[in-house]
């Protein structure tokens, strides 16, 4: 479990994408039972996946 002060604003520009993109990825990413979040916490489940376009 990481706990963690961002946004999800923060989060999608330190990584170099949009707020609306990066939603969209972990919200694939939780209904794939990958990861669970909420607003101060990201739970990874599956530490090593390789995900594919």
């Amino acid at each position: 479990m990481i706990k963690h002060p961002y946004t999800q604003k923060d989060i999608a520009s330190l990584i170099g994408t949009s707020r609306p993109t990066l939603n969209i990825l972990m919200n694939e990413l939780k209904d794939a039972h990958i990861i669970d979040f909420n607003r101060k916490e990201i739970r990874i489940f599956k530490k090593c996946v390789m995900l594919v376009s």
